[in-house]
């Protein structure tokens, strides 16, 4: 809804501009009135990031629901549209604005440009879809395993890790369903289990 992203954006430019390791009263008065000029600068700056986003976010979900529409009475279509939601959901988690760096904006719009070209050709041609999903399947299982088996003592190189491999699997996913859109590294499925093993 708009008023949760209103909020999260503004916790977002607070965070960025404020959250600093600030000692003293004067430091943080210092800090904080050189600040001032930038509050609505940066908050102009995040809009101009996740308005792109939020509008393939609302273009992708309009095209689910007339996928679904159409094909409401077939469970193929229904469990196919469910993944895609599922992996919709992944990519854009209620805090998004809140999770993401910036410059991860650009690809979270080039993944969902991949859902929206897979789920066209999954409408046209399921058997198709169904064999390349069949390829990332297994990672995604690991991914849930990994994310599943995490502790407040994991090492944030781990950590690091798995969030690298979360992204690798959403480009393995760009070359086999949205080719043109490219990746800006090759990936592939020896790639994938590479970092599995590495993990």
């Amino acid at each position: 809804g708009k008023k949760q992203i209103e909020q999260q954006m503004l916790d977002r430019v607070i965070q960025d501009l404020f959250r600093r390791n600030i000692r003293t009263g004067k430091a943080f008065f210092d800090y904080a009135q050189q600040q001032v000029n930038r509050l609505v600068p940066a908050g102009q700056s995040l809009l101009k990031s996740i308005a792109p986003v939020m509008t393939i976010y609302k273009e992708v979900r309009s095209l689910f629901y007339s996928i679904e529409t159409t094909g409401a009475r077939n469970p193929i279509v229904m469990d196919f549209i469910g993944e895609l939601r599922q992996s919709l959901a992944s990519l854009m988690p209620d805090n998004f604005i809140e999770l993401y760096s910036m410059d991860r904006l650009p690809d979270l719009v080039r993944y969902i440009k991949a859902l929206i070209i897979r789920a066209e050709r999954g409408r046209a041609d399921m058997d198709k879809d169904i064999k390349k999903a069949v390829s990332i399947k297994p990672f995604i299982d690991s991914l849930g395993e990994m994310i599943s088996s995490l502790e407040p003592t994991t090492s944030l190189e781990k950590r690091e890790a798995i969030e690298a491999f979360f992204w690798m699997i959403e480009e393995f996913k760009v070359s086999q369903f949205a080719q043109e859109l490219k990746t800006p590294y090759p990936v592939s499925a020896k790639k994938l289990k590479h970092q599995v093993s590495q993990i």
